[in-house]
C-alpha cells in the first residue's frame, strides 16, 4: 500500500519538474511560447488521471482486504 503513496508522490515530483522545464523554455523564448498553456493543461490532465487510477487501485485493495 505504501507503493501507491510513493507512486503518487513520484508523479507529482515529475509533473512539477516538467512544469519547471516548461517555465524555463518559455523564459528562453522570451514569453513567446503560445502553446505553453495547452501543454500544461494536458500534463495536469494526465497527472490527475494517473492519480485517480492509483487511488482507485489503492481503495480497491483496502476494501477487498476487509
Amino acid at each position: 500500500m505504501k507503493l501507491t503513496v510513493y507512486m503518487i508522490l513520484a508523479t507529482t515530483i515529475v509533473s512539477t519538474f516538467v512544469k519547471y522545464v516548461f517555465y524555463v523554455s518559455d523564459m528562453l523564448m522570451e514569453g513567446q511560447w503560445e502553446k505553453k498553456a495547452v501543454y500544461t493543461f494536458y500534463l495536469e490532465l494526465i497527472r490527475d488521471l494517473l492519480h485517480l487510477s492509483m487511488y482507485l487501485c489503492f481503495f480497491l485493495v483496502i476494501f477487498m482486504k476487509s
